[in-house]
């Protein structure tokens, strides 16, 4: 898989698993832009999920979001910082 993305085997030596994921990850977002596709940038994703926590907490706290919606955002937003 890696190395139909452009890799050779002695880039594998170099790279660790994390930094291969990513490079994949990224390759095949490069790939569905140039095929047209709207792709979305995951931290652009992270980003915008972290500067609305505030307000998205705030309307929890108003009761306007259920309690599981709100677990479920904060969810998201341990796992990425996690990484």
């Amino acid at each position: 898989m890696i190395i139909s993305r452009g890799l050779t085997v002695a880039d594998l030596d170099k790279m660790t698993y994390g930094m291969l994921i990513n490079y994949s990850a990224a390759y095949d977002r490069q790939k569905l832009r140039a095929a047209g596709k709207e792709v979305v940038d995951p931290e652009i994703q992270y980003q915008e999920l972290k500067a609305n926590f505030e307000i998205v907490k705030e309307r929890y706290k108003k009761g306007l979001i259920p309690k599981e919606r709100f677990e479920e955002y904060e969810r998201k937003l341990r796992t990425w910082e996690a990484d």
